[in-house]
């Protein structure tokens, strides 16, 4: 990690990119839309792009002084990005954004403001479909009222790993995102955060667009990988606390998605039936590959 030397530089925001060409100069400029009276960053790290996003963000560095481009190719995984970006970063506060989703005006001073007053914070985020190649026009959904509650068993909240804010001093205590997790990583990051005694706080005043899927095979991929790796985050807080989950709540879980085959007339209710499904099969995967009982 760097050393404390931190110049004049406010506040980093650590933006970890991949194959996002398309997507990455929406929240370039958003960015550079923000106003505020004290100094900050961007970096933008790519995680070994195999498209045009390197290109894109040494564009964006060569002519905005404040853009950075940091390579975090050496290794797979956004987690990997993220502490890359924070090794570069220069602020004591830090934020985190994803370089597909879009933050709404405002975001810079409000998550330096929800930092600074609370030291762990979590955006405010809602959803959005887009096809850039019509514009980027932002029709958003389900705002988030809350941090996510984790419902597998009764333990810790969580967020998203896009729009969290801390200080610097608390994620290199963690260490820092774990890179082995190649999902789930941020809520495993949430956790290792309030399980020093720092409290994970909801900052509404922050509100971040987030990009969602539209595909029912992405949908399903994604539950299916959540499910499988939410399996390893169960077994590696069982030493911290984590209850014990039994058979019935495996079947109650499994009885709770199916009761909802009888209700897919509308698209949304299939969308969450095909996640949920991909999530719980996932489970099942994940308790044969990482050797633990998660119904």
């Amino acid at each position: 990690m760097k050393s404390s030397n931190l110049a004049d530089i406010s506040l980093s925001v650590i933006v970890p990119c991949f194959n996002e060409e398309d997507n990455l100069k929406f929240q370039v400029e958003a960015l550079l839309n923000e106003s505020w009276d004290e100094s900050w960053e961007v970096l933008l790290c790519d995680n070994g792009s195999t498209d045009s996003t390197v290109k894109v963000i040494k564009r964006y560095s060569r002519n905005e002084d404040k853009i950075k481009y940091v390579d975090a190719s050496k290794k797979k995984g956004v987690s990997y990005a993220r502490n890359r970006g924070v090794e570069e970063a220069q602020g004591e506060l830090i934020a985190f954004i994803d370089a597909d989703d879009i933050i709404a005006t405002g975001w810079v001073p409000a998550i330096a403001e929800g930092i600074r007053l609370h030291s762990f914070v979590a955006s405010k985020r809602d959803q959005f479909v887009n096809d850039n190649k019509v514009g980027n026009k932002i029709n958003t959904k389900n705002p988030s009222k809350g941090l996510i509650q984790y419902n597998y068993v009764d333990y810790l909240p969580f967020s998203g790993g896009c729009g969290l804010g801390i200080r610097r001093k608390i994620h290199e205590k963690i260490g820092g995102f774990d890179e082995e997790l190649i999902y789930c990583e941020d809520t495993d990051y949430c956790w290792r955060v309030q399980l020093q005694g720092i409290p994970l706080i909801f900052w509404p005043k922050a509100l971040v667009h987030v990009r969602t899927r539209e595909s029912t095979m992405d949908l399903f991929r994604q539950g299916l990988n959540w499910g499988e790796y939410n399996a390893l985050l169960y077994k590696k807080f069982k030493p911290y606390g984590i209850p014990n989950v039994s058979y019935l709540r495996g079947i109650k879980l499994w009885v709770k998605l199916l009761r909802r085959i009888f209700f897919l007339w509308k698209k949304w209710q299939r969308d969450t039936f095909i996640k949920g499904l991909g999530y719980r099969i996932g489970m099942l995967k994940g308790s044969i590959r990482f050797r633990v009982f998660a119904p």
